[in-house]
C-alpha cells in the first residue's frame, strides 16, 4: 500500500491536535465551561433537576489563533416527571478540529432519593450514553496526490458508543458528588486498504465534584465556591477551581482556574501541564430565558500559540419555574418561623427560670427573720445571684439571636412580594361578605381566589363557608377571596403561613389591606 509521508504527517498532526483538544476533560469529555448553569455535560445525576424542562444550545470555539481550532457545539434538553424523583434528557453535539469531526448523540436518566419533604436533603443517581461518529474530512486534507489509495481505500469515519454514570449528595445549600465517563472504555477504529488501521481508546475517568453556595444579605446573595477533578490513570489529574457571585438567580459571574487540562510539554519546553483562567458571566431574563459567556484564558506557554477560547450558551426553561422559586422561598419562610418559635421559646423560658430564681431569692431573705446572715447564708445567696447573672445573660443572647432572625424575616419579605406570595391591596376596595360592610385593615391568609364571573353563592357556601372560612370582595378587580384568618401584622401572618399550606392549602398566600 502506497501512503505519502505527506499524508502521514498530515494525519497524525491532525489526530494528534484532536485529541489535544479533547483532553481538556481528559479525552473525549466536552470540554464546556458554564458547567455552573449546565452540569448536565458532566454529572448524569443533574439531569431533570427542578420543575422546568429546559433546553441549552452551547457554542465553543477554542484557541482562536490556530489554524483548523476546535468549535464544539452542543445542545441539551431535559426535565423532570411529575413527582422530580425521575429526570430525563437527551444531548447531542457537534466538534471539529483540524479535519477530524465528531458527532454524539445520546440520552440521560436520573433517580433522586429524597430525605425531606422540603426536597433539600438528597441524593441522585444518574447514568447516560449514547454514540459517536467519529471521522476524517477528506476534503480539508492537503494532499500532494488526491488519488492516493489511503484516502480513496480507506474507512475513514467509525462508530462507537460510550457509557457514563454519576451521583449526587445534597444538603441545603452544600453539594458533592462524583462518577465515570467511558465506562466501556470503547474504541476508534479507523480501516486502511489492505486491512491495516489506525485506532485510538476511548479511556476510563473518573470525576469529583463538591460546591456551596454561601449565602448574604438575607439570601439575595450568593458566594458559591466549586471544585472540580477528573482521574484518569496514566495521565495528570485535571482540575478545576471556581468562585461564582450570584443575586437571586438573575445574575451571576466569577472565574475558573483549570490546571493539567493537556498533555506534559503541549506547547512549551517547561515540563509543565496547560493552565487557564475562564471568566464568566451569565444572567436570567425573566423566568425562561438564560444567556451566559466565558473567556478563556491560557497563562502558560501555550498562550503565545492558541489565542483566546470564547464560549457562549443560551437556553429556554418551560414550565413551573415560578412555582420553583415560591416554594424555595416557602422553605426559606417556614425554617424562618421555626427559628423564631425556638428562640421565642428558649428567651420565654430563661425568663420564667430568671423569675423563678429571683423569687426564690426573696424567700430565702425573708425566711430569715433576724436581718443577720450567716455565712451559709451569704454563700447561697451569693450562688443565685451567680446563676441569675448566667440567666440574665442567655437571657440577652437568645434575645439578640431573636431580633436576627426577625431582620433575616424582613429581607424575605421583599422576595415573597415579587413572587406574589404577598399581595398588597386598598381596604376601601375591599367588603367581607359576612358583615356586607368595608373589611378591616389587616393581612388575611387567603386560600383560594375565584372571578366575579365564576362566583357561585352554593359553591361558595359548600366548598368554603360551611367549613367555617371567610370571604373577602375585592370590588374593584372584582375577585373573591377565601381566607382563613386575618391578624393585625405582617409577622403573625408569616408565621401562620406555612402551616396553613401544611393543611391541606399549598398555594395559600397573604394579602395585606391598608
Amino acid at each position: 500500500m502506497r501512503i505519502s509521508t505527506h499524508i502521514l504527517r498530515s494525519f497524525g498532526l491532525c489526530l494528534g491536535l484532536a485529541c489535544f483538544a479533547m483532553t481538556s476533560y481528559a479525552q473525549q469529555a466536552l470540554p464546556f465551561n458554564q458547567y455552573y448553569v449546565v452540569p448536565q455535560w458532566y454529572n448524569p445525576a443533574t439531569i431533570g433537576n427542578g420543575e422546568a424542562t429546559n433546553i441549552f444550545l452551547t457554542s465553543r470555539f477554542a484557541m482562536m489563533d490556530i489554524p483548523g481550532r476546535p468549535i464544539t457545539n452542543g445542545i441539551y434538553a431535559d426535565g423532570p416527571l411529575s413527582n422530580d424523583r425521575i429526570g430525563l434528557g437527551a444531548y447531542g453535539s457537534y466538534h471539529t478540529s483540524g479535519v477530524m469531526q465528531r458527532v454524539q448523540l445520546g440520552g440521560a436518566f436520573r433517580y433522586k432519593v429524597p430525605f425531606n419533604k422540603s426536597k433539600n436533603h438528597n441524593l441522585s443517581f444518574g447514568v447516560s450514553g449514547g454514540f459517536h461518529q467519529v471521522s476524517i474530512n477528506k476534503d480539508e486534507v492537503v494532499v500532494r496526490d488526491v488519488f492516493d489509495p489511503f484516502l480513496i481505500g480507506s474507512n475513514v469515519q467509525t462508530f462507537t458508543g460510550d457509557v457514563n454514570a454519576g451521583m449526587l449528595y445534597t444538603i441545603k445549600d452544600f453539594s458533592i458528588g462524583g462518577g465515570g465517563n467511558n465506562l466501556i472504555e470503547s474504541r476508534v477504529k479507523y480501516q486502511g486498504e489492505g486491512g491495516s488501521n489506525v485506532s485510538y481508546l476511548l479511556k476510563r475517568h473518573y470525576f469529583a465534584q463538591m460546591a456551596y453556595s454561601i449565602p448574604l444579605a438575607d439570601r439575595t446573595w450568593f458566594i458559591v465556591p466549586q471544585v472540580f477533578a477528573r482521574i484518569v490513570p496514566d495521565a495528570p489529574t485535571p482540575y478545576e477551581m471556581s468562585l461564582f457571585v450570584n443575586w437571586q438567580d438573575k445574575l451571576w459571574f466569577g472565574a475558573a482556574y483549570k490546571g493539567n487540562f493537556g498533555p506534559l510539554n503541549a506547547f512549551g519546553p517547561d515540563n509543565t501541564a496547560p493552565v487557564s483562567v475562564a471568566p464568566s458571566i451569565g444572567g436570567r431574563l425573566g423566568n425562561q430565558f438564560v444567556v451566559g459567556y466565558t473567556n478563556e484564558i491560557y497563562l502558560s506557554d501555550i498562550g503565545s500559540y492558541t489565542g483566546l477560547t470564547h464560549e457562549i450558551m443560551v437556553g429556554y426553561s418551560f414550565g413551573k419555574r415560578q412555582s420553583q422559586i415560591n416554594e424555595n422561598l416557602m422553605e426559606e419562610l417556614e425554617e424562618m418561623v421555626k427559628q423564631l418559635e425556638q428562640q421565642q421559646a428558649l428567651r420565654d423560658s430563661l425568663q420564667n427560670e430568671l423569675l423563678q430564681e429571683n423569687t426564690a431569692r426573696l424567700d430565702s431573705l425573708e425566711a430569715n427573720g433576724t436581718g443577720q446572715l450567716s455565712a451559709e447564708d451569704r454563700e447561697a445567696l451569693n450562688d443565685l445571684q451567680n446563676r441569675m447573672d448566667s440567666v440574665e445573660s442567655q437571657v440577652s443572647e437568645v434575645s439578640s439571636s431573636v431580633d436576627s432572625v426577625r431582620q433575616d424575616l424582613d429581607g424575605l419579605v421583599a422576595q415573597l412580594v415579587e413572587a406574589g406570595v404577598i399581595t398588597e391591596s386598598r381596604v376601601a376596595d375591599n367588603v367581607d361578605l359576612a358583615t356586607g360592610k368595608q373589611a378591616l385593615k389587616g393581612c388575611y391568609v387567603v386560600i383560594a381566589s375565584v372571578k366575579d364571573n365564576r362566583y357561585n353563592d352554593q359553591a361558595m357556601q359548600r366548598e368554603y363557608l360551611d367549613f367555617g372560612f371567610n370571604v373577602i370582595h375585592e370590588t374593584i378587580r372584582g375577585w373573591y377571596h377565601v381566607y382563613t384568618v386575618r391578624v393585625d401584622n405582617l409577622e403573625e401572618a408569616l408565621e401562620l403561613l406555612p402551616k396553613t399550606r401544611a393543611e391541606g392549602h399549598p398555594d395559600a398566600w397573604i394579602r395585606v389591606l391598608k
